[in-house]
């Protein structure tokens, strides 16, 4: 079994790479007429960017406000574990 083994792994990886080179190099783009389709690379020559999108200004960022957003969800939390502390000792008694 041993004599099998290495010609058909060279064959099956032979076949595999073949089909992988086949299938990157003889792909049909629909708007290539020239060689029936036959293309070594899909580069194209034109490139579109959207410059919409793009944000050319500094937007700096308040500190100040995040802080106080933050300290006044910090006190809310507080007041509703007081609430709570509260309705258990009141459950308790």
């Amino acid at each position: 079994m041993r004599k099998l083994e290495t010609p058909l792994t060279w064959a099956l990886v032979i076949l595999v790479l073949g089909y992988f080179i086949a299938g990157n190099c003889c792909k049909v783009q629909s708007n290539d007429q020239i060689n029936n389709g036959f293309s070594w690379s899909t580069v194209s020559d034109k490139a579109t960017v959207d410059t919409e999108e793009i944000i050319t200004e500094d937007n700096a960022i308040n500190v100040d406000s995040i802080l106080e957003a933050a300290d006044a969800d910090v006190k809310a939390i507080e007041k509703e574990l007081k609430k709570r502390k509260e309705i258990r000792a009141g459950a308790e008694e």
